[in-house]
């Protein structure tokens, strides 16, 4: 017991110092971006919100999370905060903050970082990276449609778009090389590079460094991780908005 009460307020400080160093980076970022602070839930509890727990624990027992859940979104709007054992939670159901979710889950899946959508900890040109690949996109699109008048459109534009988004792949594309290097060198003994992936610990890597020990083509690794990304970016976010469409309209369901 003696030891356990100094780690106890050892723990409490070091979480409230935490807490007062990145206050003012997320205070700076939600002022830049217009956000306001969110509704916070009327905890009866205000240290460690059990009651929130407790009311889930029974509404959960007695089938009606669903109703519930709904009811709160109504009450508190679109997106709130709660307090879930002393940490802060964010409750949202609004379409930007999702998506923003989701496009932190695809890149990392895919380049095996986050573009960090949702902290102020980002990568300093994953912002410009969207923007040049939504632009090359539509480029590329509009371009297909325009067919023989395709001149018409902004080549320079959009070939600077097709620079930047090739820029930015290329550098995770040269971090996969390397892990190709890394798990190569210390391949079994006989060149058999198709080795069981729980033992060799490529299992658990993003989908560009498993491309990656299939060819040492960096184009060809460009193309296929950024043909991935397109489709995790669109097909993915359009279920996904379609499923919560139909959801918010069908309760029943």
């Amino acid at each position: 017991m003696a030891m356990l009460l100094p780690s106890l307020i050892t723990t409490i400080c070091l979480y409230h110092t935490n807490h007062i160093y990145r206050y003012p980076h997320h205070f700076h970022l939600a002022r830049s971006n217009g956000c306001l602070p969110p509704r916070k839930y009327p905890h009866k509890d205000p240290f460690l919100g059990l009651d929130f727990f407790l009311e889930a624990g029974k509404v959960f027992s007695e089938n009606r999370y669903l109703p519930e859940l709904e009811a709160r979104y109504g009450t508190y709007g679109s997106t709130f905060q709660t307090n879930l054992f002393g940490t802060p939670s964010i409750n949202t159901i609004e379409p930007e903050n999702l998506q923003a979710v989701y496009l932190d889950t695809s890149t990392e899946f895919l380049f095996g970082e986050s573009f960090g959508a949702l902290s102020n900890f980002s990568f300093e040109d994953s912002q410009g990276f969207m923007s040049a690949f939504d632009n090359a996109m539509f480029g590329s699109g509009f371009q297909i449609a325009l067919g023989p008048f395709k001149f018409l459109y902004q080549i320079a534009k959009w070939r600077q778009a097709c620079k930047t988004t090739h820029g930015f792949a290329n550098k995770y594309v040269q971090k996969a090389l390397k892990y190709r290097q890394s798990v190569m060198s210390n391949a079994l003994p006989g060149g058999n590079d198709n080795q069981d992936e729980s033992k060799s610990g490529t299992h658990n890597q993003p989908l560009l460094y498993h491309l990656a020990l299939q060819t040492s083509n960096p184009l060809t690794l460009r193309n296929e991780i950024l043909q991935a990304f397109m489709a995790a970016q669109g097909t993915t976010a359009a279920f996904l908005s379609n499923v919560f469409f139909l959801l918010a309209r069908h309760p029943s369901v």
